[in-house]
């Protein structure tokens, strides 16, 4: 992390901004994680998965809406920082972030009431086994809430041959791929909702690719116009998909 990058998150913190899902700085993932977030309802008393959480800043941002939150991820160096960033904001967000595998948590039966993962089961190629685990591990009642690439519209087969390659992608998912899994596994009252489907998300998103998704100043302005553009989008198809399933 750079050195302004540290004095930013330090300074929010100590004003009450931080954690904010500006703090990605990158338009369409802001984006995403308030479409993953959109109608849930959030219980004080929660008990929450976030599966692949990186660095966690995803994760803090939804602890603060729930009794606690467990960070995981197979990356080291993401749990670290994860932890770094827990350890500047105390006691306020019940917070534990643990370095591994879903299946090498172990996690009890019935112990989550909700699981997030945020552009991450693409990358996983035992991906219905993770779903599957993800079920077991959920309170009846609970609900399963993430994201996946889907590049629908991305129609440049070398820009997703790079982006493939470069982000060590296992599979992109389609809308009713998507349904089949969850409701093969046990899951009920399924959404999906494809997202970035306006020719603003595929410009940048394509952009990205290309220039391996540098942080650009406009950041802001850029989330702002994409939100603006995906509302008056009329296609079918996105860059993600967002999926909601209830155990």
């Amino acid at each position: 992390m750079s050195s302004l990058n540290q004095k930013l998150i330090t300074l929010a913190t100590k004003v009450g901004l931080f954690p904010n899902i500006v703090f990605i700085r990158i338009p369409h993932k802001i984006h995403e994680f308030k479409e993953v977030e959109k109608n849930i309802t959030f219980l004080k008393t929660d008990n929450v998965l976030d599966l692949g959480c990186g660095p966690g800043i995803q994760t803090l941002c939804l602890g603060k809406k729930c009794r606690h939150i467990i960070g995981l991820d197979v990356e080291e160096s993401a749990v670290r920082r994860a932890k770094h960033f827990s350890s500047k904001i105390g006691e306020k967000i019940s917070s534990e972030f643990i370095c591994g595998s879903l299946e090498e948590a172990a996690f009890p039966n019935d112990h989550f009431d909700k699981v997030f993962s945020i552009c991450v089961i693409e990358h996983i190629s035992n991906y219905e086994e993770v779903i599957n685990e993800i079920y077991r591990i959920l309170k009846p009642g609970g609900v399963f809430v993430f994201s996946v690439d889907s590049l629908a519209t991305i129609d440049s087969l070398l820009l997703r041959n790079k982006h493939k390659q470069n982000y060590g992608i296992q599979k992109y998912f389609s809308k009713n791929e998507l349904s089949q899994i969850l409701g093969k596994n046990g899951f009920k009252n399924i959404h999906v909702n494809p997202i970035l489907k306006s020719e603003f998300a595929k410009k940048i998103f394509s952009k990205g690719i290309k220039n391996d998704f540098k942080i650009q100043w406009t950041f802001m302005l850029d989330y702002l116009w994409l939100s603006l553009n995906e509302k008056r989008s009329k296609n079918t198809e996105g860059i993600f998909i967002v999926a909601k399933g209830t155990k």
